[in-house]
């Protein structure tokens, strides 16, 4: 199953599993109708999922995860410890046999993790096994390993989803593809049948001219400089700049290591090596706290859990990474008047509702009057660089098109943007160029007015200029 990021496979995947409801259309599954209720109810019927972030316990062993929830018994409800352990070295022998079932999964890696669930789901003997993204996190040796375990699945009449966007491995381990669009069905055929460009085509949609904008003049004076940031197995040297005046894209598919690039760059993750130059020069940065300081502003991906306080007032919410602009220095005994006009300004200028909404807990707003509420706070730190991670992921049409309209407003009073988005037509919209990142490299930089959503998919798939090499 393909498609690029918010195609819609996540979703149609949690539907399968019983962890979401459809709306609408039947699930025929080995010949009769299913409506699963819930995972645990897939799972029964024999569908098991596993996803990108496995669901373990990581303080359990590897032999206790497998079993989790559906322990051998003798009777009574004790454990039949001898009979767990056989059959954990048996399932283990044919998708991971290097592990240790007695050993801790929290001391595995990511891929491993994956070879655990895996395991869980031969377990119960599931019919269809649903893998989004398995490959993510593995070594070559460890993808082959896998697809060889995948073959005798099939052979063994087990039947397969798998979720990537690596084209080689579909080539290499499907008998028949699914390409998903802006959560449409596009295709279904064999594999074989469809050439390689082609199926870019498909997932990317129709070839359109580039979008029709004048380049931005950027300032010439650099705002932020990455050089050779390096974080060991996630990105590494990542260089390039953000000047004042422009929006530079951060494209890439999830997994490619966008975000944990800014998180770095934010102070929210540790970087093994290299270097970053600030707004306010070449300070060092290892918090969050420090980058706001030091002239860098960051809204995050998850909003709920990154992004606003959830027990504040939307006022409260809008004035935390403000709060010394307003205060009695050295007591810190916020003036009300400052923090109520720094308030009302903001609410005026992104037209956050409902009205009067200042006092109310910031969680009871929408989406979007959500997302306009962190911007509002990121501007008033008077950060002069600011780090959008998916701004308008959830948002409605209309809070999208004013959240757009803000960030090309910023850009224009001279502020420099570094813009994560999945959406392909939101980056040729705003950036004026684009940095795509294929599997934690930096691969290709584009002039986003002079390119379009084909060439920027080939991109983000690692599939551009492939034709020439393959010519070669």
């Amino acid at each position: 199953m393909l498609g690029a990021n918010g195609a819609g496979k996540s979703t149609l995947v949690k539907i399968l599993s019983g962890a979401i409801k459809r709306d609408s259309g039947e699930i025929v599954f080995d010949g009769e109708p299913m409506n699963a209720a819930s995972p645990h109810d897939a799972a029964d019927r024999g569908i098991a999922c596993l996803y990108q972030e496995p669901a373990l316990v990581p303080s359990l062993s590897v032999e206790q995860n497998i079993f989790l929830g559906r322990e051998l018994q003798i009777g009574w409800g004790v454990i039949d410890l001898a009979a767990q352990k056989r059959r954990a070295h048996d399932i283990l022998q044919q998708v991971a046999p290097r592990l240790d079932p007695s050993g801790p999964v929290h001391a595995l890696r990511t891929s491993e993790r994956q070879l655990v669930a895996l395991a869980k789901a031969l377990l119960s003997d599931s019919k269809l096994v649903i893998m989004d993204e398995p490959s993510a996190s593995m070594t070559d040796a460890e993808i082959e390993f896998l697809f060889e375990t995948i073959r005798r699945l099939r052979q063994g009449g087990k039947s397969i989803i798998y979720i990537t966007h690596r084209l080689d491995e579909v080539m290499a381990v499907t008998d028949s593809l699914t390409v998903l669009r802006d959560g449409r069905h596009v295709v279904t055929a064999p594999t074989a049948s469809i050439a390689r460009d082609r199926l870019v085509e498909m997932i990317a949609g129709a070839h359109i001219d580039p979008f029709e904008r004048p380049a931005r003049a950027a300032n010439s004076k650099q705002l932020l400089a990455v050089k050779n940031l390096t974080r060991d197995g996630v990105f590494s040297d990542i260089s390039f700049e953000v000047r004042a005046g422009e929006i530079v894209g951060l494209a890439g598919l999830v997994g490619a290591g966008r975000s944990e690039i800014v998180r770095a760059i934010f102070g929210a993750d540790p970087a093994d090596a290299g270097s970053v130059s600030y707004p306010k020069g070449d300070v060092s940065v290892s918090s969050p706290a420090q980058a706001v300081a030091a002239g860098v502003a960051m809204i995050p991906e998850d909003r709920k859990t990154q992004a606003v306080v959830p027990a504040m007032t939307v006022a409260e919410n809008i004035i935390l990474s403000s709060a010394d602009h307003c205060s009695i220095r050295p007591f810190g005994i916020v003036r009300r008047a400052a923090a109520r006009e720094i308030v009302s300004r903001n609410v005026r200028r992104f037209n956050i509702r409902p009205s009067g909404c200042e006092d109310r807990r910031i969680d009871t707003l929408s989406g979007g009057n959500q997302q306009k509420a962190v911007l509002a706070r990121a501007i008033e730190s008077g950060a002069d660089v600011l780090i959008l991670d998916e701004p308008t992921a959830g948002v409605d049409v209309g809070a999208k098109a004013e959240i757009h309209r803000h960030v090309e407003n910023l850009a224009a009073s001279g502020k420099g943007i570094l813009l994560i988005s999945s959406e392909t037509e939101e980056l040729l919209t705003l950036a004026d160029r684009i940095l795509v990142i294929h599997e934690g490299r930096l691969i290709r930089e584009i002039e986003g007015h002079s390119t379009n959503a084909l060439e920027l998919t080939q991109s983000v798939l690692g599939e551009y200029g492939r034709k020439v090499a393959d010519a070669d």
